[in-house]
């Protein structure tokens, strides 16, 4: 029976054709023994390889030019000297059109995101191709090979790997083995990022569920024994024979898509994880599973906030390049398993999720007393779970806590607009069964196209630097009143305020002139004396003292008055800050 699929091993992957110079074209054609015309027509992303079915490779010293089997809405990753699957235009011959549709899946010892070395699946299967380091050894595959390789010694895989014009696009590191869920959909790239479309998963397999039920529901109990004969369930909180009900508020109706770059990194262990440091070899020992803790090397190409090494699961392979190991003593259940608090970088999307407890904020910014205004208690967490019971009430939704939620997590966020355009945070109001605003819950943040930044809130503006209070400088006030720090002054208040005090200190001013005039007409004493110009200095100075005595009334009549409701009253009742 002619075969439909076919091996072959790639010898380079051609990713941008216009790229490649006349002199590496002519180079090509000297090794291809495809149709010329194709390396001046070839398509993005093909590549030059060699088939290997049924011994063939072990002679052949020329390339063959592949398509690629995808559209260029989809591209998939090979590289070079790993092994892919080629489709060709006619089943029962191989002299049309060559397709080459991905890369081979290897054993489990073998396969590996990074980078997959098809000739180590003999070794792992036969467990004597390990290196020692845990992981298996790169079996050249040349034809003089003492296991008879897959390739002529002219194009063994060495060879391949180290010419390849693609092996300078290719960034060799150690990534995770991810498990994913039966349900999930995922699309996993070659360095160590995935998008994963589910349920709502933070840390392994296991699916929590609060209510579940013998399946069928009706004959379920009279079948257990024959469900946990044959049941390979383990490690799970339901029984054999118990599946998760419709209506489950604690599992069910979570669909989620993760989009995380940078699993399976460590410093200490995660708060979020219960298991502890499991995401990759390196953790704690588990009895049969993972009983030796391997040497973690420093990742020294990637430094955190504070500088700081991460602590990295994979290790050096025998080609000197980074991989995570793969042999029984190392091997992790937990490898790859989603950490929200440690991978490196996260988008998360979900229809519902406690998305504080989950990311470890739900203490983040929690007031422990009433606002000082409001009188009522702000404690985020609180009022998320009422929000979110609240939400599922008015949807007809199972009444559990958990909303849907929209996350990016990461050492440096950033949110940039072009210079032309703005940046909104909006959060909308409540609306009646009209379409209009109930009550007043609205608020936004709004970065505009000229340079303002606008807060707008129907409520109140908190701008805390924490819960301790922190009394504002010559203000008397309990402690109780300033919870979430000083409150910020009106401008225009504060405009009234100083309007006030510079009319008294003019007033001031103008009575101290009155005064110094009294007193000047005291230099009638001086001589000659006559007893005229004395008394009339008398009665100027006894005037003077009388306009003194009403000038320091009025000043203290002003002071009471601005000390009472002025300076007090310039506090702002909805912005508060350090």
């Amino acid at each position: 029976m002619p075969r439909i699929l076919h091996s072959a091993v790639v010898a380079d992957v051609i990713v941008n054709p216009v790229s490649v110079s006349g002199e590496i074209r002519k180079k090509m054609g000297d090794l291809c023994k495809s149709d010329p015309k194709l390396i001046a027509n070839m398509p993005r992303n093909s590549i030059l390889g060699i088939l290997i079915d049924d011994g063939a490779g072990k002679a052949e010293t020329q390339y063959s030019i592949f398509f690629p089997f995808f559209s260029s809405h989809f591209s998939m990753p090979a590289k070079p000297g790993e092994t892919v699957w080629v489709m060709f235009d006619k089943v029962d011959g191989k002299d049309g059109q060559g397709y080459w549709l991905t890369r081979k899946h290897a054993v489990g010892g073998a396969e590996d995101l990074n980078y997959t070395h098809d000739p180590r699946s003999a070794g792992v299967i036969s467990g004597d191709g390990f290196s020692g380091l845990g992981m298996p050894s790169f079996p050249k595959g040349g034809g003089g090979s003492p296991t008879g390789g897959a390739l002529s010694p002219e194009n063994n895989y060495e060879i391949l790997y180290a010419g390849a014009r693609a092996t300078s696009h290719f960034s060799a590191e150690g990534v995770p083995r991810f498990s994913k869920r039966c349900g999930d959909l995922v699309l996993q790239g070659s360095n160590n990022a995935r998008i994963v479309i589910g349920d709502n998963r933070a840390s392994g397999l296991a699916q929590e569920h609060a209510l579940a039920l013998p399946f069928p529901v009706v004959s379920g109990i009279p079948l257990l024994p024959k469900i946990g004969e044959r049941s390979l369930r383990e490690g799970s909180h339901l029984p054999p024979g118990n599946v998760p009900i419709a209506v489950d508020p604690a599992g069910g109706g979570g669909g989620s898509i993760d989009i995380v770059a940078g699993s399976g990194f460590r410093t200490a262990i995660s708060l979020s994880n219960p298991d502890g440091p499991l995401n990759a070899p390196g953790g704690p020992p588990i009895p049969g599973i993972n009983p030796i803790l391997p040497l973690p090397i420093i990742d020294a190409v990637y430094m955190g906030p504070a500088m700081i090494p991460f602590v990295a699961g994979a290790t050096l392979n025998s080609r000197g390049q980074m991989e995570f190991p793969k042999d029984a003593t190392s091997d992790n259940p937990h490898e790859g398993d989603p950490d929200f608090e440690t991978d490196l970088a996260r988008i998360f999307v979900s229809m519902r999720c406690n998305v504080d407890d989950e990311f470890g904020i739900a203490d983040a910014v929690a007031s422990q007393s009433s606002h000082p205004l409001l009188g009522i208690n702000l404690d985020p967490k609180m009022t998320t779970n009422l929000a979110d019971l609240a939400g599922s009430a008015a949807r007809g939704a199972p009444l559990a806590s958990g909303a849907s939620c929209v996350v990016a997590h990461a050492d440096r966020v950033r949110i940039i607009a072009r210079a032309e355009g703005d940046i909104k945070i909006v959060k909308k109001a409540a609306l009646d069964t009209y379409g209009v605003p109930a009550v007043s819950q609205d608020s936004n943040i709004c970065m505009g196209a000229m340079g303002n930044i606008q807060i707008s809130a129907s409520s109140h503006i908190v701008l805390t630097g924490g819960a301790d209070p922190i009394p504002p400088h010559g203000v008397p006030a309990p402690p109780a009143a300033l919870i979430n720090g000083e409150p910020y002054v009106l401008y225009s208040t504060l405009c009234g305020e100083f309007a006030s005090v510079y009319d008294m200190l003019v007033k001031l001013s103008t009575d101290l002139v009155t005064i110094k005039a009294g007193l000047t007409a005291c230099s009638g004493f001086a001589a000659p004396f006559t007893a005229e110009a004395g008394m009339g200095a008398l009665a100027a100075v006894g005037g003077g003292m009388s306009g003194c005595t009403q000038v320091i009334a009025a000043a203290a009549t002003q002071q009471v008055m601005h000390e009472g409701p002025g300076v007090p009253g310039l506090a702002s009742s909805r912005i508060f800050g350090e």
